[in-house]
């Protein structure tokens, strides 16, 4: 019953750039229904264990507290300062510093990392086993009707395939691999983020090029679905055919802000020499706020 509660709490994140005094009230609401059940639950139960969900969005009424307080949503977990004389990254693209964005991020990275040590001890790891999807995704029967949605307009707190649609995402993380389905985190062309799961392609190298970091896709009839185990939100694909894979090149792209190359110079990470940043400042908030750490020498 409390990971119920936290789950709800968590679902009202999607509203924050709506209506953030409306979303924080509902989501400090169900969040102290989630403790309450918690201290009312049988001793048989206890103590009650770690719960990813309640953590993110007990960090979310945290940063809120120290914005009432008269900090600045820019503070973005207190790590962000803002530079004396220019304008930083999260003031000038303000989605970035959206908390469902870092909650996301961060757990991609850290589910990425867990497998990779599991991996190690158990030499080879695959897990194959899934819950059906409840509804039956197909192609667009005209591709001459088909229109474009993006993830504002899709209903995040129930299953629904949305019929002769189309969304263009950008990928901005890698993806992971090992599951029944292939892992990711997508962006649409608003900067909003969902996670994105698909079905029935291949794991190998050829998926790794094509999924990989800042690539793009576009997906015919997206299924937004509800996790039957952790109630999270996420567009499902069952069939291959309704991803598109858009050929173009897009070169590197700064891991944090999402930047092409072609505007300024790049750097990579020391350690890892795999992930680029325009900017120190992009490459300082990507170690400190997103975690890459956790997946800089997986």
């Amino acid at each position: 019953m409390p990971e119920a509660y936290y789950a709800v709490a968590n679902s009202y994140m999607v509203e924050m750039e709506r209506n953030k005094v409306s979303a924080l009230r509902k989501m400090k609401h169900y969040f102290n229904l989630g403790k309450e059940a918690e201290d009312n639950m049988l001793p048989c139960y206890l103590p009650y264990g770690e719960s990813d969900v309640r953590r993110g969005v007990e960090n979310i009424i945290s940063v809120a507290a120290k914005v009432e307080e008269g900090g600045s949503l820019l503070e973005f977990g207190s790590v962000f300062t803002k530079p004396a004389n220019e304008k930083g990254i999260l003031e000038e693209k303000q989605y970035l510093a959206n908390p469902l964005r870092k909650q996301m991020v961060i757990r991609h990275r850290q589910g990425i990392a867990d497998f990779a040590k599991l991996a190690k001890r158990l030499d080879h790891i695959e897990i194959t086993q899934t819950i059906p999807p409840k509804l039956i995704q197909t192609t667009p029967r005209r591709m001459g009707h088909v229109k474009p949605i993006s993830l504002k307009e899709m209903n995040p707190t129930t299953d629904h395939i949305y019929e002769d649609r189309l969304i263009d995402l950008t990928l901005i993380e890698d993806p992971s691999f090992g599951f029944a389905s292939i892992h990711l985190i997508a962006e649409d062309e608003n900067g909003d983020v969902t996670r994105l799961y698909i079905y029935n392609v291949e794991q190998n190298k050829e998926a790794e090029e094509k999924l990989g970091h800042g690539s793009r896709i576009v997906l015919l009839n997206p299924y937004m679905r509800i996790g039957s185990q952790d109630y999270t939100n996420g567009i499902r694909v069952d069939e291959p055919r309704c991803v598109v894979y858009l050929d173009e090149d897009v070169g590197k792209l700064c891991r944090f802000c999402g930047t092409g190359e072609e505007s300024v110079p790049f750097q990579c990470c020391a350690l890892c020499k795999k992930a680029s940043y325009c900017s120190k400042e992009c490459q300082t908030l990507d170690w400190k706020v997103m975690k890459h750490k956790l997946i800089c020498l997986v």
